[in-house]
This record gives C-alpha cells, sequence and structure tokens, in this order.
C-alpha cells in the first residue's frame, strides 16, 4: 500500500512538471505567404557548409528543402488565387519516425520541448530512416550517407537565440514562434483555432501521425501549426465589379 501511495504521489509530481514543461511550437500563418523563399534562403544559409555535431551535419547545396513551399493554383483567368504553404519538419507530438528500433537505438529522439532531432553519427549509413516520414521531411544525403531534416535551428535555440533562422528571416509574420509552458500552449493553440497539417497532403499515405488528445486538438499540433489553413484548401475568389 505504501509503495502505491508513493507512486501515485511521483506520478503527481511528474505530471506537475510536464505542465510546467516549455514546448517550442512554430506557426505557420498561410495567408501571409508570399513565396519569398527567404525561410528557405536562411535555412540553407545557416545549414549548407556548416557542421552541427549532435545536430546535424552540413546540408547539400542542392536537392534538399528542409523548408519546402508548397504552391496551390485555384480558380481560372481573370479570377485566380495561388496559396502558398510552407512545410518544415513538423517535429510530430507522436512521430513516425520514430519507430521503436530508432528509439532504443538514439537514431532518432525526441527533445522535452518538443523539437525531433536525428542523429547525425548514430544516424549514419540507415537510409530507410528517410523513408519513414508520411511528410516527406526527411532527405537523405548521399554525400555523407545519413538521413537529414529541419532541427528546427535547435544548435541557436540551446545557444540563447529566441527562434530559428527561418523565423527570423521571414519579412510578412507567415512564420511565428512560441515557447510556452504545456497549459498555455494548449490555450495557444485554441484561441488561435490553429490545426495540423492535414494527411491529405502527405506524401507517404502508409504513414498516419494524426491522434486526438484530451483536449479534442489533433497531434501534432504542438510543435508546428497552420493558420488559415482554409486559404491553401479552399479558395473563394471574389469577381470583379464593374459599372458602366
Amino acid at each position: 500500500m505504501e509503495v502505491q501511495i508513493r507512486q501515485q504521489v511521483q506520478a503527481c509530481a511528474d505530471q506537475e512538471v510536464r505542465s510546467k514543461m516549455k514546448r517550442r511550437c512554430m506557426v505557420i500563418d498561410i495567408e501571409k505567404c508570399e513565396n519569398c523563399n527567404n525561410c528557405f534562403l536562411a535555412c540553407k544559409d545557416e545549414h549548407y557548409g556548416n557542421e552541427w555535431p549532435g545536430y546535424s551535419v552540413s546540408q547539400p547545396l542542392h536537392g534538399q528543402r528542409w523548408m519546402n513551399i508548397l504552391k496551390k493554383e485555384q480558380g481560372e483567368f481573370p479570377y485566380i488565387k495561388v496559396a502558398y504553404l510552407p512545410v518544415p519538419c513538423l517535429h510530430c507530438y507522436v512521430p513516425s519516425c520514430l519507430e521503436e528500433d530508432s528509439y532504443k537505438s538514439h537514431k532518432i529522439y525526441k527533445r522535452e520541448d518538443g523539437i525531433v532531432i536525428i542523429d547525425p553519427e548514430k544516424a549514419r549509413g540507415d537510409k530507410e530512416l528517410a523513408q519513414r516520414c508520411p511528410h516527406g521531411a526527411i532527405w537523405w544525403n548521399k554525400k555523407r550517407q545519413v538521413a537529414q531534416k529541419c532541427t528546427m535551428c535547435a544548435h541557436l535555440l540551446d545557444d540563447g537565440w529566441k527562434s530559428p533562422r527561418c523565423v527570423q528571416a521571414c519579412p510578412t509574420g507567415a512564420l511565428t514562434f512560441q515557447n510556452l509552458e504545456d497549459d498555455d500552449l494548449d490555450s495557444f493553440i485554441i484561441s488561435n483555432r490553429l490545426e495540423n497539417l492535414p494527411d491529405s497532403l502527405s506524401r507517404r499515405q502508409s504513414h498516419k501521425t494524426v491522434q486526438t488528445d484530451k483536449t479534442g486538438i489533433t497531434s501534432p499540433v504542438r510543435t508546428q501549426a497552420t493558420c488559415n489553413f482554409a486559404s491553401f484548401e479552399v479558395c473563394f475568389i471574389e469577381p470583379c465589379l464593374s459599372f458602366f
């Protein structure tokens, strides 16, 4: 009986610690994205030719888009609307890439702040890791023989930076960054009507990552969330009015 009580007390303490733990969340407002590609260029500038031990090896100059901007055209001339959707790694709440084998070997791990990291040394040579992401966010570096993806510039955040390079480079506010405790983050998500990237945009439908938690919000909304997704999925083009 005493052991059970101790376990319950410890469980409550652990829950309290988790509730006070800050998690990071990047918010993508689709209505504000103009396809300037500043986020992509900032990412390339930070990671091409630079080694970040423990986080990532150098990103190739060509072939990888850690911030991949999708484009959707709707309507017919002259009533046309184009929407853009920046898609980095979602750092999922329940990562599909973090399967049992990679978890035990620590090739891929999820940090307490929600960021998912591929260990550049332990994951070397395991090409299968690049096939696990349903959104196609993991890339294979053929030269270095390692799977790579967006690290959310964790090396900079750990050094005291307030946001990743892509967020800093965004001129329209389409990318913003939050660092909140769990309860505050849930409230922020609900009050701003944030959503997940839907499965309909997944590149490989065999992997399912979306699960519903107790708040009714679908994971993985904790670390990446979209705002005004209807601008990309549904289009309304108001016709011009001419007066004679």
